[in-house]
């Protein structure tokens, strides 16, 4: 299964960075959050392979989900396009994310990133990878030293409330970063690139990247409210993901 998965993230990779060659068409859902041509088509293939090899497995996807989904029986988990800003801007932060889970745990991820031919991926239990290489969150202790990535929501009303949250982590940490991918930034913990990374996403943006970035040794928790509706793996709001040294300072100043 996980080597399906590698294929069909690396085949609709492949299809956005030759779509983004071509005009795209644009469009809003919400009145604030973009949708390309190429996420709709990249949506199609990915499922379209899906069901034609696991047939009676259903699908969440960000682009064609039904309202209401069994987040506890087996399930496939995508996001077409993860940076969807990005791709449209002719940026490189893009990612393609598949995750697999059952039973409420997420079991398998991978993150392909088109443009920076980088492949993540991860089996729950076997190791975290980059490009077949295997890959450790650092264990970075000085959160003077550290770089921590977030993100800000689409609805600009509700960007103001995160100030204080930035400020606690701006002034603690050595530098914050903004790469508007959540799969990416989640697989940049994951590698070491990033000592921490927290956000309220959706369930798509960051089911891959948990897999991959807890088989890599990092630690994953909420600094929000929990969600009994939801299996715990896939509560996705006030989510952070750290290398394990920093994890409790990160922790105590995002509940602040």
């Amino acid at each position: 299964m996980l080597e399906f998965t590698e294929e069909l993230a690396m085949k609709a990779g492949h299809l956005i960075k030759e779509l983004r060659e071509k005009p795209l068409e644009f469009n809003y859902k919400c009145g604030t959050e973009l949708v390309t041509s190429a996420d709709l088509k990249s949506d199609d293939l990915i499922r379209n392979e899906l069901k034609a090899y696991y047939p009676d497995i259903p699908i969440y996807s960000e682009e064609s989900h039904a309202d209401k989904t069994d987040f506890f029986g087996p399930l496939w988990i995508v996001d077409p396009i993860d940076g969807t800003v990005n791709y449209a801007h002719g940026q490189f932060n893009v990612s393609v994310s598949i995750a697999f889970a059952y039973k409420g745990e997420l079991k398998l991820g991978v993150v392909y990133c088109p443009f920076l031919e980088e492949k993540f991926s991860a089996l729950r239990g076997h190791g975290a990878y980059m490009n077949g290489k295997r890959i450790y969150c650092n264990q970075m202790d000085d959160l003077s030293r550290a770089v921590i990535a977030t993100g800000f929501p689409y609805d600009r009303s509700k960007r103001s409330a995160l100030m204080k949250r930035v400020s606690n982590i701006l002034n603690n940490c050595q530098d914050i970063r903004r790469l508007a991918s959540a799969a990416i930034d989640i697989c940049w913990v994951a590698c070491g690139r990033l000592e921490g990374y927290y956000e309220t996403v959706s369930i798509w943006d960051m089911a891959a990247g948990f897999v991959i970035a807890k088989e890599a040794g990092a630690l994953i928790s909420n600094f929000g409210p929990e969600k009994p509706e939801l299996p715990e793996e896939f509560n996705s709001e006030c989510m952070l993901v750290s290398n394990p040294k920093l994890h409790d300072k990160l922790f105590d100043l995002l509940k602040e």
